[in-house]
């Protein structure tokens, strides 16, 4: 079919014929299983594919139309749902995101790109101390309004609302719960933490804590790796939090009163 369309392209006016474009996935990171590619040209054409991890260390080639092309990259896509870019679906945490978004104008008969994805989801691990002796009675919800990325990389609005399962719970060793949620790049201040602490015979307790000013105040953003994961201890008998976007043991951290 190719050779047919080239062919063709000898006897006619090579305007409109298509570009033989090669996109060079090798510096796909070894955590990206699939690839999800999106090709939108200026005149409306569209084109969607998926390239699985195994294939990334291949050349992709694909005949496209000439002129300005916007590419989008959407890299370990499982739950997000895909409308004119990705969304986390209600209920659910994002995915463990890594994408990549340019324009490029592709005019010649053989044209070439090479795709470059970060990481572009935050991962919140949580610690809640303090409460030992309500094993099963704490509860943690994330609440947001960034709930995903358009086909340019914009951070898509809408309601995000994730209760993230408890991993540890407290003992002897521990003396903590434990909790870790995805959220993707936030777009406005809206990042809520609530926990909530129900003790037998006692009025529930909720916490609520806004965190885009201690997001803000962070270097969450590597130009390289794109974006960290976030660390939080919640001392709910010291009614303080420590914020970190290295590690649990990194002593250069943040801490508040909450």
């Amino acid at each position: 079919m190719l050779l047919c369309a080239a062919q063709s392209c000898i006897l006619e006016d090579r305007e409109n014929c298509p570009t033989y474009l090669s996109i060079d996935f090798s510096d796909t990171p070894d955590e990206v299983e699939s690839i999800c590619l999106i090709l939108r040209h200026e005149s409306g054409w569209m084109f969607r594919d998926t390239v699985h991890g195994s294939e990334s260390g291949s050349i992709y080639e694909i005949p496209v139309k000439k002129g300005l092309m916007t590419v989008a990259v959407f890299g370990n896509v499982r739950q997000m749902e895909y409308n004119e870019g990705y969304s986390v679906t209600t209920g659910n945490e994002a995915d463990s995101l890594y994408t990549c978004f340019f324009t490029a104008e592709y005019t010649g008969e053989l044209s070439s790109d090479t795709i470059s994805v970060r990481k572009d989801f935050i991962g919140l691990h949580l610690k809640i101390m303090g409460r030992e002796n309500t094993a099963g009675k704490v509860s943690v919800d994330v609440e947001s309004s960034s709930v995903g990325y358009d086909l340019n990389g914009n951070v898509i609005r809408g309601a995000y609302r994730h209760t993230p399962e408890l991993i540890e719970s407290p003992d002897s060793i521990s003396g903590h719960y434990q909790y870790v949620s995805r959220i993707t790049r936030q777009g406005d201040d809206s990042l809520l933490l609530r926990i909530t602490v129900q003790e037998e015979g006692r009025k529930a307790e909720e916490l609520s804590v806004n965190l885009h000013e201690y997001l803000s105040g962070l270097e969450l953003e590597s130009e390289d790796d794109g974006l960290r994961d976030l660390y939080l201890t919640v001392d709910l008998s010291r009614s303080t939090m420590t914020v970190s976007p290295i590690g649990w043991e990194y002593t250069d951290k943040i801490e508040i009163e909450i």
